[in-house]
């Protein structure tokens, strides 16, 4: 039954023109003048029309047609036609609540439901949705969302905003235990019939919590096979599963059905999380920006098979500060870091550690390259090359000594007596080829005089050859000397021997010197004793003399 209200003075018209019946005693349409009171008290009374056509609730004011029983104000069972119908403060239609203040809700027992609005689609109407005034923000043209120039859609839920649909499909374990997939494999097997019903493909991700992880996805599918008497798929996951997936155990998953495209910039004033693999980019081209800070750790999938940058120029990262640096090759221009661990070796401030005691460190440049220390020092194969002036020196700064160990030898540099060099340090050591010597620098000029022999010929003025009754013991460098004032100037050196008659010195005699004078001499350079195929035994002994005789 329906109560239509008509606009005001507006009649219902009868069929066939005739005058509606009258009940007897319902006419107070009928009734006129005072037989009506001005105010009509009931005295809380209720009041029915035809037992519910209208039924006034005089006690609570509450008015109702079609029920006798009304809860509210107006309570209508059956349809209500209004050209307008203005609400001031809240209307509940159906399962919604329209509130005075500008909401549309759902009727809090309806809460869980979805709002669905379905104008009819065979005209493909426009749904617009307006702003301030009555100019259109943004329409809902089929299955499209159009905005004007100008204007943001904003979606600001409480809840979650949703893209896309989803359908949950069920995958099979083959029936053979052999098939069988353990939580150590990231795959399992499905029955070819509910793999290829299902409608999965690679990146759709599984919803059943209790076998899979948050965020297990399908990574690659192989298949089908047929073994066993099987036909089946195998499915790679993203993650190891959870459960050993037996025969005929069953699998729920979801699958994405629609993507979302845009086609401009997204941005985001919040935190943003992602559920599954994200491709950053798609062509070598785009550039991805960090203006913050990175909260993680950045772990590749899989180990020792990205690089982070590339090994060429310009393409390299500048600079790397890291309190620690674990890797396994190590290949960078420059390096400021503290204490590097490389392998088995550690370097730390000035020093170069073997983190195993047991192991030797290894210095070993590859092809023909040689190990430079400081530009000077160089070590190639098993040659040590000093490339400066100033001399090559090892340095015991303990009570320590240099030990050199083997049995095959130690060679020492060798030359000619011309050849000693210019201004050697105490105590070097070489072997001389023209006495077939080896000779140590012991620079005595300042400490003892040695008498050596004595000349066989006056020595005059102007002279530089003097002849002596031996040279043993004699050698070039040497100073010459004598008791007698004035016959050789001072550090007058000898330059020549000729052996066993005389010997030449590098200033004139100043002097005279009588034959069977003796004559002196400083040594510089000390033959070493030992043995040697030019000298006697009793030139040994001698130059043992020699040696007593400076050593005092």
């Amino acid at each position: 039954m329906a109560l239509k209200i008509n606009r005001k003075g507006a009649t219902s018209p009868t069929p066939f023109g005739l005058t509606p019946p009258v009940s007897p005693g319902k006419e107070f349409g009928r009734i006129s003048g005072p037989l009506l009171s001005d105010n009509l008290l009931r005295n809380g009374v209720n009041l029915a029309f035809d037992t519910d056509v209208l039924y006034l609730n005089v006690n609570n004011k509450f008015v109702g047609f079609n029920t006798d029983t009304p809860t509210r104000t107006l309570d209508v069972f059956g349809d209500v036609y209004s050209e307008n119908l203005i609400v001031e403060t809240q209307a509940d239609i159906a399962h919604f609540s329209f509130g005075g203040t500008g909401t549309l809700d759902q009727i809090s027992n309806y809460r869980d439901e979805n709002i669905y609005i379905t104008p009819n689609q065979s005209t493909d109407p426009i749904i617009a949705l307006n702003g301030i005034g009555s100019t259109a923000k943004f329409n809902f043209v089929g299955s499209e969302l159009t905005g004007f120039a100008d204007q943001n859609i904003v979606f600001d839920p409480t809840g979650r905003l949703v893209f896309g649909t989803g359908i949950t499909a069920t995958l099979v374990i083959p029936n053979e235990p052999l098939l069988a997939s353990t939580t150590a494999e990231n795959y399992f097997r499905a029955t070819r019939t509910s793999w290829e019903a299902s409608g999965l493909d690679v990146g759709s991700y599984f919803t059943n919590r209790t076998q899979f992880v948050k965020g297990t996805t399908v990574t690659s599918i192989q298949g089908p096979f047929a073994d066993f008497g099987q036909d089946y798929y195998i499915i790679f996951t993203s993650n190891n599963p959870l459960v050993n997936f037996n025969p005929l155990d069953t699998i729920t998953v979801t699958v994405s059905k629609t993507n979302v495209y845009v086609d401009g910039n997204i941005t985001s004033t919040g935190n943003v999380t992602f559920d599954g693999d994200i491709t950053l980019g798609n062509d070598p081209t785009d550039v991805i920006t960090f203006g913050a800070e990175v909260g993680s750790d950045i772990i590749p999938i899989i180990g020792g098979a990205y690089n982070l940058g590339e090994d060429t120029t310009p393409l390299i990262w500048k600079n790397i500060y890291a309190t620690n640096l674990v890797t396994t090759d190590f290949n960078t221009t420059t390096a400021n870091i503290t204490t590097l661990d490389a392998g088995n070796i550690r370097i730390s401030g000035n020093e170069i550690n073997n983190t195993v005691t047991t192991n030797d460190v290894n210095l070993a440049p590859s092809g023909t390259g040689s190990l430079n220390f400081n530009s000077f020092l160089s070590i190639k194969a098993n040659t040590i090359s000093h490339s400066d002036s100033a001399p090559l020196q090892f340095v015991s700064t303990g009570n320590g000594y240099f030990k050199f160990g083997g049995s095959t030898g130690w060679s020492v540099p060798a030359g000619t007596t011309a050849q000693r060099p210019a201004s050697p340090d105490l105590g070097t050591i070489r072997y001389n080829t023209t006495s077939f010597t080896p000779e140590v620098y012991a620079n005595v000029s300042n400490t003892t005089t040695v008498t050596i022999t004595s000349i066989t010929a006056d020595v005059n003025i102007g002279n530089t050859t003097v002849y002596v009754d031996t040279t043993i013991g004699y050698t070039l460098g040497d100073f010459v000397s004598c008791t007698t004032p004035g016959v050789f100037a001072t550090l007058t050196v000898i330059t020549a021997v000729v052996p066993g008659v005389s010997i030449t010195i590098d200033t004139p005699a100043t002097g005279f010197l009588a034959s069977g004078s003796n004559i002196s001499i400083q040594r510089k350079w000390i033959p070493m004793i030992g043995t040697s195929p030019v000298l006697s035994t009793v030139e040994v002994e001698e130059i043992m003399d020699v040696w007593t005789l400076i050593l005092g």
